[in-house]
């Protein structure tokens, strides 16, 4: 790997690429300019609007250059912020591109905000003194829009203004940045707190990424064709849907729609046969709402019987902990219809990193300590990240307070006897029991095994005796008798996690009930959850909690509150029922 990445004129403006199964290769190997511009870089596919576009890397050049130069009529310059608020369309992508093309830094908004968080959003937008001097509009022809372009709100048309522009010839050519200039802002979801903005620079980014995507997703590069679903606010989106996948020359399918819904569940596999794809990044939510509304996984059946699946190789799991009853569940599924040796690649990682910390490396030796010494089970062992015992560029950058003390990373978890680092759950979510600290992802974990159960939560109790106790937040498949539910989860619990980690009671609901909040991008808020059971306990039940604005439906709030009530109220069951 070179150590700093060469200035390309592609759409991707600063990276360093690698032809499929060859050395790094030098710039002129990838893009327009090395004879790949009929190739295709995007292929935009939407459930939504029910429309099909592909775009080829030369055309994603133009359309990037031309856009960057009405960006730069508008006054738009290096070190600028450029807010991309866009539906996952390609239009969004050219935006990111674009910005960076000038060496702007992009800030895009989470596309899926509801209407009370567009409210706050309005509302400290009409607080803030800083406004933007231009709003480009991009108007879909398909939905209509009821109202005109108004121009006293500095509203300017997206097509008119890029169709004059290519008219006029006008463009932009590559501004040079530093390596460790900004390149984009991102926002942290929010589950422990307000949403922070994490800085990312260009150089160490892109270099980094390469090796990520190469090394650990496997994108090989050109003729690979992946699939991210994920919406391009969040660090995946702009990792694994966009940056990475064009860094390493390959292909994107970007989707607009749901893994369920849209129309169905089988939406993921019917992509997969389709365009061929190599990898799917997501998120095991994503796993586990198509295993909710298609039990029997027939959708996906349907699709491997007939070899659609064949050309997928790896599953690529990230955003929150995966459950290993899902993992196992679809690496059954890819061991009967997918390449041989595809694996699902679990892995943890922090949106202030933007790649993976801990995962599966596809490649030999990756990870080993220095020394390649023989594992002993329990000895303690140098942990180097990144590839082949060399760390990745970028990861010798330490995050630190201002008192100059290493900030960790807030995630709990443990070395398995195989080697395994296991991520649990966040920090904050240990609670005490009697002394004991247990991870709440671990209980989470046993009840998960049993095979009523499409959902769950687990959060500490008030007790007087032991401090804390753990409170189950339980969602089914289909109706279960709930006394008996309880017993059994109880019993997966005590096998699993030893009695200390005994359930306090569990809160149930059936399918479709919205018992747990969690975010857009998948993450329960188990914050909330906490506060209102506090609350509860005090007898501040409707007591304010700070939801971020990142929630999937506030409504599922108050109906945790109602359900915590009425358990609260009762405390003569091990449920309560919706």
């Amino acid at each position: 790997m070179p150590n700093k990445s060469p200035g390309l004129r592609n759409p991707a403006q600063c990276s360093s690429n690698t032809p499929k199964h060859s050395p790094p290769a030098s710039p002129t190997h990838l893009g327009p300019e090395a004879g790949r511009g009929d190739e295709t870089a995007v292929f935009w596919h939407s459930e939504v609007a029910g429309r099909r576009e592909n775009f080829t890397h030369g055309r994603l050049l133009r359309e990037v250059e031309t856009l960057a130069g009405v960006l730069r009529g508008f006054g738009v310059g290096k070190g600028d912020t450029v807010v991309i608020y866009m539906p996952m369309i390609a239009q969004a992508l050219i935006a990111m591109l674009a910005s960076a093309r000038l060496g702007a830094v992009h800030a895009v908004v989470f596309g899926g905000f509801g209407a009370h968080a567009l409210a706050q959003l309005r509302g400290a937008l009409r607080m803030c003194k800083a406004r933007p001097n231009k709003v480009l509009v991009w108007r879909r022809s398909e939905l209509g829009w009821p109202d005109g372009i108004d121009e006293s709100r500095s509203e300017v048309d997206w097509e008119q203004a890029v169709t004059q522009a290519a008219r006029d010839g006008v463009t932009a050519e590559c501004v040079p940045v530093r390596s460790e200039d900004p390149l984009y802002i991102i926002y942290t979801s929010g589950t422990t707190g307000a949403p922070k903005g994490v800085l990312r620079d260009n150089g160490g980014h892109a270099v980094g990424l390469l090796q990520c995507i190469r090394c650990t997703s496997g994108v090989r590069g050109p003729g690979d064709v992946s699939l991210g679903v994920s919406d391009i606010g969040w660090v995946t989106g702009h990792s694994f849907v966009l940056y990475g996948p064009l860094i390493a020359g390959s292909a994107i399918v970007l989707f607009e729609g749901k893994p369920v819904g849209t129309p169905d569940a089988g939406i993921v596999w019917r992509l997969v046969e389709e365009y061929k794809i190599n990898i799917i990044f997501t998120a095991p939510t994503a796993l586990r709402a198509i295993r909710r509304a298609d039990q029997e996984l027939t959708l996906l059946k349907e699709v491997g019987d007939r070899g659609g699946l064949r050309s997928l190789r790896a599953l690529w799991l990230t955003g929150e902990r995966s459950q290993p009853a899902v993992v196992e569940t679809f690496q059954h599924k890819l061991d009967e219809y997918a390449v041989k040796g595809a694996i699902i690649n679990d892995n943890w990682g922090l949106s202030e990193q933007g790649v993976p910390l801990s995962c599966t490396a596809l490649i030999p030796a990756a990870g080993l300590d220095a020394s390649n010494t023989e594992f002993i089970p329990g000895a303690a062992k140098k942990v180097i990240p990144g590839c082949a015992g060399t760390g990745m560029p970028g990861m010798d950058i330490h995050c630190v307070d201002d008192d100059g003390n290493g900030v960790p990373p807030g995630d709990a978890g443990l070395i398995t006897e195989e080697g395994y680092a296991q991520i649990m759950s966040r920090s904050d979510d240990v609670i005490n029991v009697a002394g004991h600290r247990l991870s709440t992802g671990a209980i989470e974990q046993a009840i998960s095994a049993h095979p009523a159960v499409a959902k769950c939560c687990v959060i500490g109790k008030p007790d007087e005796l032991k401090g804390h106790l753990p409170l189950g937040f339980v969602v089914t498949f289909s109706p279960q008798d709930e006394r008996q539910l309880f017993k059994e989860v109880q019993a997966l619990v005590r096998e699993q996690q030893g009695s200390i980690a005994s359930l306090g009671g569990i809160i149930t609901a059936k399918q479709g009930h919205n018992l747990i909040p969690r975010t857009r991008s998948g993450k329960m808020l188990r914050r909330n959850l906490k506060e209102i059971v506090e609350n509860a306990y005090s007898g501040e039940i409707e007591k304010e909690v700070n939801v971020p604005a990142t929630i999937e439906d506030f409504a599922a709030i108050d109906i945790a509150r109602r359900a915590i009530k009425a358990y609260v109220d009762s405390e003569q069951g091990p449920k309560a029922k919706l």
